[in-house]
Formats: C-alpha cells, structure tokens, sequence
C-alpha cells in the first residue's frame, strides 16, 4: 500500500494520514542534526525572525513525516512544533533549546 505520513502541522505532529505515495528516502541523521542546528542559530539572533523560524520548523516537519512514522526522538518533535511558544515564552524556549543541545551532543557521539 502507500506511504502514510504526518500532518505538517505543530498542533497535529502526530496525526498519520494515508497519502497513498511511497515513503520518501530517509533523512539522514546528521542532516537531521545540521538542520535542528540551523534552527537553534536563528532562534539565537537577535532579533530572532520568528516567522523564518516557524517556516522552516514546519518544512522540516513534512519532510519528516514524508517518512512514514515518527522515529525520532521526542525533543525533536516537540522542538519542531513548539516555535510558536518559544517565541511567545522565552524561559520554556532556553529550557527547550538547552534539551535539543543536549540531544545533539550525546547523538553526535
């Protein structure tokens, strides 16, 4: 049958829908880190520019979820979906950012 994958949404990140395609190629994990970075580099500019930002995390959510199921880690998913209250909660965003780079240096090793 065809491949299944996620809403591209941050509020329906894990709602799988049938889209009749075939899975995409995965992404590999070091792109996954390079993009996830990219993302933390922006969000750290000053003044951040939120609406690059929520993009760019939603692109990368589709291309995620064109993978079929979620197989990545929880912080990644909820990194992805909650720029809207990082950008809104700027505590709940240093403490989130902190968690991603954490993941990614015990992933890069």
């Amino acid at each position: 049958m065809g491949g299944e994958r996620k809403l591209a949404s941050a509020r329906n990140a894990h709602v799988v829908i049938d889209t009749g395609l075939p899975h995409a190629q995965t992404m590999q994990s070091e792109q996954l880190r390079s993009e996830l970075r990219i993302v933390l580099g922006m969000e750290e500019r000053r003044p951040a520019e939120w609406s690059e930002i929520e993009k760019r995390c939603l692109d990368l959510i589709g291309r995620l979820n064109a993978e079929g199921p979620w197989r990545y880690p929880e912080i990644v998913s909820h990194f992805l979906g909650d720029a809207d209250i990082r950008k809104k909660d700027a505590p709940y965003g240093d403490r989130q950012r902190g968690q991603l780079r954490l993941w990614l240096e015990t992933e890069a090793r």
